[in-house]
């Protein structure tokens, strides 16, 4: 026992003579920090997976190579020279020097497997950890770099079309574009903030290049947890090969992932939406240009969205004629059709074209998501018929239960019917796919509202006016829901004036307003007279036309009790919305207006006749019907017919809407029933809403 020891003593000396055991420790802590710096940098240099274990294998055949040069050779100022063997002589003082070496040695060699089996144990947990954890992803807009201007949509494009197969992957949950376009750009922003805004475990980033035909894709993804990437590569290809790249990128995130993709799956990722490149590039473009001008309407720039549509339409045109069988882009064109529709041009050659592109879509292939959900917007948008929309809506979730936007269609149409458990029941699965569209965050805002829920209905407004503090909306759905909560203007008055700042806009409508319900009717008349001739498009008042700025002077003036002037501006709204109803005559806003202008001028069967019809229009829509509800009871006040005026007032109050106890105190044009007997049986009834 004692020779083994002696024997591993002397070959221990041996080693540090000959200094094998620095070698040692050199190579290995080299090694080490080579393999961290590959790790750290090829997601920048978009190295290959390969590279990491080349380099490993490199260095393993080196490290042998390495110990038998140093026992055998030493680097010494006159070169490399052969280790001479010991000398009694200097036996001796080499002890003391063995003896500090082999310590520091010793501590050097745990604290180098320590860091290696760390780093071994870490790259197996985190293997378990992309297992198992869910897989919420977010998709952050690329760069785009193009030699050719035409291709400049390529950066929203090639993400969007990523985006939308893997939505094709069940287990995927992938956060909607209206959400991470928030971050386009956003390169200083940590990835961790980015990902617990969104909710997600995942974000896939990366570049697109274009260079003489040639497109480059570098993408990485990002687990948030450690802010670290799991994985990088580098995509090149022609541009005309641009769909099987996309497909490449999408089987390989899958793969990453540690997800296994079913027959179905790979088809559908596989599948060729067109084998012609130029319609394809057009259909991207179109894809580009429509959902911009759906972005812009959303957000209240209506002349943004009408050019993007026309512009859409165009490219989807241009996509058509170079593959008539192009059945993604008929669909598309069909969408857009509908919103521009919807948005803009009245025009009802857009709704023939929108069903035949359906239509078309639907016979070339009948299992494409995209058309069901057109269809569920031509029904929608263009024809009114939520039934029948809500029915292709649900065909498009059965297809694709991964994509949002049939959902969150499903949830307004069982709102507009009344069915506020089932689209409350909805709005959380929407909401899970955008929790950073200021559109959904109020949409789920206003549904608090009509349930009179004010606490909850202002949070999700707040949340919206984070996301999006230059949007007008989100404010004027606060300070509405803040006077149905209090009846009290002065928070209001508060909110108002950051909006003023953050938006640039003047909410003249809303000065208006607040002013009334705090008894200041000489203000609000002296404001809305200022306006009164203004353009509808340019004012930014929100008084959405002549109209109505006249049916506010006459209001306040009634108010003011200056009936001779009252009765003129009355008179002068009636003859407006006249003539606004022979080129509208379904519009219900327009004819409980005119019922308005008709009451003011005491005119009780011609009031009540244009109310009853605003009512008619609405039997169908739960959320208008309380609009019109609301009007009807307004003719019934100023009529003095206030037995009928408080039967409506019941039913609103009774049923989810807009209106409040505290709306109906502090709203002047409400006075007249205030202390009646049977409004005080009101108050009572409904002390708690």
């Amino acid at each position: 026992m004692a020779d083994k020891s002696n024997k591993f003593s002397r070959f221990w000396q041996e080693l540090k003579r000959r200094k094998t055991d620095r070698v040692i420790v050199i190579y290995v802590a080299t090694a080490f920090a080579i393999l961290q710096l590959v790790n750290d940098i090829s997601p920048a240099l978009s190295l290959p997976d390969w590279i990491t274990t080349f380099i490993i294998i490199l260095l393993g055949i080196g490290f042998p190579l390495t110990i038998i040069f140093s026992w055998f050779f030493d680097i010494t100022p006159g070169g490399i020279e052969k280790t001479k063997p010991v000398s009694d002589k200097k036996k001796h003082t080499k002890e003391s020097e063995i003896r500090t070496w082999k310590g520091a040695t010793l501590i050097s060699i745990i604290v180098i497997i320590g860091l290696l089996l760390f780093n071994i144990v870490r790259g197996g947990i985190g293997s378990n950890e992309i297992k198992n954890l869910e897989k919420t992803i977010a998709v952050i807009p690329f760069r785009c770099w193009s030699d050719d201007d035409r291709f400049s949509y390529l950066g929203d494009a090639i993400p969007d079309e990523i985006n939308t197969s893997l939505t094709k992957i069940r287990g995927f949950h992938i956060i909607s574009a209206t959400s991470t376009i928030a971050y386009k750009n956003q390169d200083k922003l940590p990835v961790k903030q980015i990902a617990r805004k969104l909710g997600v475990n995942f974000i896939i980033e990366g570049s697109v290049e274009l260079l003489k035909e040639v497109v480059t894709i570098n993408i990485q993804i990002i687990i948030a947890k450690y802010d670290d990437h799991i994985w990088a590569e580098k995509f090149s290809d022609k541009l005309d090969n641009i769909q099987a790249l996309r497909t490449n990128i999408c089987n390989m995130i899958a793969e990453q992932l540690k997800i296994k993709l079913s027959p179905s799956e790979i088809e559908q990722i596989e599948k060729k939406q067109t084998n012609n490149f130029n319609a394809y590039s057009r259909y991207l473009s179109g894809n580009t240009l429509s959902d911009e001008a759906r972005y812009f309407f959303t957000r209240g720039n209506m002349y943004a969205d009408s050019t993007s549509f026309e512009k859409a339409i165009a490219n989807y045109d241009i996509a058509i004629e170079y593959d008539t069988l192009f059945a993604l882009a008929y669909a598309k064109r069909a969408i857009a059709y509908s919103w521009y529709y919807y948005t803009w041009s009245k025009n009802s050659e857009n709704i023939v074209k929108c069903k035949e592109d359906v239509d078309k879509a639907l016979e070339i292939d009948p299992e494409l998501t995209e058309a069901q959900i057109a269809m569920g917007f031509y029904y929608y948008y263009c024809m009114h018929d939520y039934p029948e929309a809500l029915k292709h809506f649900k065909k498009a979730v059965e297809k694709n239960p991964e994509n949002w936007e049939p959902v969150f269609y499903m949830a307004l149409v069982h709102r507009r019917y009344g069915n506020w458990a089932m689209s409350q029941s909805l709005m959380p699965r929407v909401l899970k796919y955008n929790p950073q569209d200021a559109l959904i965050l109020t949409n789920i805002g206003l549904s608090y509202d009509y349930l009179r829920n004010y606490d909850s209905a202002l949070i999700f407004h707040e949340k919206a006016l984070k996301v999006m503090p230059n949007w007008e909306s989100p404010y004027i759905n606060k300070i509405e829901t803040l006077i149905r909560k209090s009846g009290s203007t002065t928070e209001a008055r508060l909110l108002m004036d950051t909006a003023i700042v953050n938006t640039g806009n003047n909410f003249i409508k809303l000065k208006i307003m607040l002013d009334t319900y705090d008894r200041r009717f000489k203000e609000a008349l002296t404001q809305t007279e200022k306006i009164i001739n203004k353009t509808d498009l340019s004012d930014g008042t929100f008084l959405k036309n002549r109209g109505e700025k006249l049916l506010f002077c006459a209001m306040l003036n009634n108010y003011l009790d200056i009936k001779t002037v009252a009765r003129t501006y009355f008179d002068s709204s009636r003859i407006y919305f006249e003539k606004q109803l022979i080129k509208y005559p379904e519009n219900p806003t327009l004819f409980s207006n005119l019922g308005i202008s008709y009451a003011g001028m005491r005119n009780r069967l011609k009031a009540i006749e244009a109310g009853e019809k605003a009512l008619n229009l609405t039997k169908d829509n739960v959320l208008q019907a309380t609009e019109t509800k609301e009007s009807m009871a307004q003719i019934y006040t100023m009529l003095g017919d206030f037995e009928n005026a408080l039967r409506y007032i019941d039913d609103l109050l009774l049923n989810p809407s807009l209106f409040s106890l505290k709306l109906l105190q502090v709203n002047p044009v409400w006075k007249p029933i205030l202390f009646l007997p049977e409004f005080q049986g009101l108050l009572i009834k409904y002390s708690k809403l």
